[in-house]
């Protein structure tokens, strides 16, 4: 047994199912092939070609026998009953038929129930991209085996499969232009004409242009003020740097000044006695001049931002300096100042002290000093009191008390000097933080 090809191509498909074969008049094959009701038609060169046309109106889930009766009619009998089919009439079933979109609504609002004209382009906020389309087609025999295909331009890939459903949901559209295209097929397999319905979704705001532009002036703004932090940055580095070459110029620069002048008279002046008063002026420059440059990198230093190291500091140095004086002394200093210590106030701070602390040993003849470090509503306060013979009118504006004003300036502080000769100094120094 072989497969029999002598009918044609149609039916030598394998993948076909023949439940019926029957021949009728002028030769042709009436048959149920892949449950459908099918007729091959054989044409005057031997062919055979098949369609289906009205006989796809006929369902049913089982088929008995076909009969192609002498008069022109093929008899079905099956489940549903007996059904004629008058093969002597011509019957059209390739009428054109328009599918309609008579629907279209987002899930905030319904936009239309009426037919929609896809001319008509829809514009919708990016709140309303979730949408459905209904649609329907004007072909009306068995209009219940009708089925539907979309597919929406700008979306999706492909057409969907056909379907009977007369409605399509979207959700989550991208902002954007689309084309929703629709098209029917009817029972006799005709596929509809179809226009399609142009639609706009506007982005977010947060897509728009002009958010795009605040976005541009946003980063721009952000990258422009992080350069001008870091070129504040260098230049806070250089004024630093330039600060302390200054404190390095202003600080040592007189006290090398002087060794280099001892030491020429040094080796010009043939006196013993002269020689060792040289000798010895050189060390003690020479022990001022390491004393400053250890105070100017002890004031650089960041380990020492904190309150407490400052003022440990200043306690040994009031401390160390008016007992080597043998002056009496009392010290009230307060160890409870929050925050961290700038290192521009810590510097000048710390040499104000230092001025003030020094003065007084080496000039005031004082026998009691009193020295009130504290804080109180924002406010460093710095008072140092002495009864010493107190300062000459002629000698206020000299280099030390210009330099305690002037380093009390720098951190924007105030700086009091009360004196009268005979009857002592008192310096005050206002600092907010």
């Amino acid at each position: 047994m072989e497969l029999f090809t002598g009918l044609g191509e149609d039916f030598s498909d394998t993948n076909s199912q023949y439940y019926f074969a029957v021949e009728g008049q002028n030769g042709n094959i009436w048959h149920r092939t892949n449950k459908q009701f099918k007729v091959s038609l054989l044409d005057e060169n031997g062919t055979y070609d098949t369609h289906t046309g009205p006989l796809s109106r006929i369902i049913v889930s089982q088929n008995n026998d076909i009969y192609p009766d002498s008069s022109g009619f093929v008899w079905y009998s099956t489940n549903m009953g007996l059904y004629r089919f008058n093969a002597n009439e011509a019957y059209k079933t390739d009428f054109a038929f328009k599918t309609m979109i008579n629907g279209f609504s987002t899930k905030n609002d319904t936009l239309t129930t009426k037919p929609v004209d896809p001319k008509d382009g829809i514009v919708l906020n990016y709140s309303d991209n979730e949408f459905r389309f209904k649609y329907a087609a004007n072909s009306y025999q068995d209009s219940d085996r009708t089925e539907f295909r979309v597919r929406l331009a700008g979306f999706d890939v492909d057409w969907s499969a056909w379907t009977s459903e007369t409605q399509k949901d979207y959700t989550n559209i991208k902002e954007g232009t689309y084309s929703f295209l629709v098209q029917a097929r009817n029972v006799f397999g005709t596929i509809s004409e179809s226009e399609p319905l142009h639609f706009h979704i506007l982005p977010p705001w947060y897509r728009t242009w002009w958010a795009y532009l605040l976005y541009i002036i946003g980063i721009s703004s952000v990258l422009y003020t992080l350069h001008q932090i870091r070129i504040n940055q260098i230049l806070k580095v250089q004024r630093i740097r330039n600060r302390l070459a200054s404190d390095l110029h202003d600080e040592v620069s007189a006290t090398l000044s002087s060794i280099s002048f001892f030491a020429q008279a040094l080796e010009t002046d043939k006196h013993a006695d002269k020689r060792a008063h040289f000798v010895k002026l050189i060390g003690e420059s020479a022990g001022d001049a390491k004393e400053k440059i250890t105070d100017i990198v002890w004031a650089i230093n960041p380990d020492h931002d904190d309150w407490s190291t400052f003022l440990a500091k200043c306690r040994r140095f009031a401390t160390d300096l008016f007992e080597s004086k043998q002056i009496k002394y009392n010290l009230n200093i307060d160890d409870n100042i929050p925050g961290k210590l700038n290192m521009q106030v810590r510097q000048h701070l710390w040499l104000i002290f230092k001025e003030m602390i020094t003065n007084i040993a080496r000039h005031s003849e004082a026998q009691q000093v009193n020295v009130i470090l504290g804080y109180s509503n924002g406010e460093v306060k710095l008072v140092v009191q002495d009864d010493g013979k107190g300062i000459e009118q002629s000698t206020i504006f000299g280099n030390g008390i210009h330099n305690i004003q002037r380093r009390a300036e720098s951190i924007n502080a105030k700086a009091t000097l009360d004196t009268d000769p005979g009857s002592g100094t008192r310096w005050t120094i206002n600092l907010n933080l």
